[in-house]
């Protein structure tokens, strides 16, 4: 019985651990892949249509005088959405709307990525609850908001939600990529929104410092 009851307290001890690990590997997992699957597309789209700066709405001025967001339209239907396979969900509404709460940071705050219920953005779901979010930020740019595990679960920033964003130098690349380490991982602590640059630069790793 003393045996038992010391295995039981040992489990009791190390489960947390071991499923907080686990959650950690399969949220990096299905990060890579989602990141995966948009670069693919990014590529074959330059196939067809050419480089990415040369693209009709990604050429243009930001989308400050497009009220109807047409441009974000364009870009997901056609460079985007015909190169995806087992999508089960692609429309263009607000957060509130697609039956989504906000986004916060790991302090429990909103920010300006998807802390509105009522911005519009193009959300794109797959079969295996992989979700991206599109919209344009001032200077024109496609921002993707990358969600491994969609709905399902509490969307915080550098934990199941990822900043990326694609230039007109033909790079789909982490928000704050161009940045240190340093400065990755200072925002990866508080607002959550360059933690996918930090995982890329260790090599696609959650390394100890990371502040999950």
């Amino acid at each position: 019985m003393i045996t038992l009851g010391i295995i039981g307290v040992v489990a009791a001890l190390t489960m947390p651990a071991v499923i907080g690990n686990h959650k950690r590997l399969e949220n990096l997992s299905r990060l890579k892949k989602g990141y995966t699957t948009i670069s693919q597309a990014f590529i074959r789209a330059q196939v067809d249509y050419g480089d990415i700066s040369v693209w009709d709405s990604l050429a243009t001025d930001s989308e400050a005088n497009d009220k109807e967001h047409t441009k974000v339209i364009n870009d997901v239907e056609t460079y985007i959405l015909p190169y995806l396979s087992n999508v089960i969900s692609a429309k263009y509404a607000s957060l509130g709307d697609l039956g989504y709460s906000v986004y916060y940071t790991s302090q429990g705050e909103t920010n300006t990525n998807l802390s509105s219920l009522s911005k519009k953005y193009y959300m794109i779901e797959m079969a295996d609850s992989l979700t991206y979010f599109f919209t344009r930020n001032s200077a024109g740019e496609l921002l993707v908001y990358i969600d491994t595990d969609g709905n399902r679960k509490t969307n915080i920033w550098g934990k199941d939600a990822f900043i990326f964003w694609v230039g007109k130098n033909n790079k789909f690349v982490p928000l704050g990529d161009t940045y240190l380490r340093s400065s990755n991982l200072r925002s990866c602590k508080t607002d959550g929104k360059q933690c996918a640059a930090l995982i890329m630069k260790d090599g696609w790793q959650i390394s100890k410092d990371y502040p999950w």
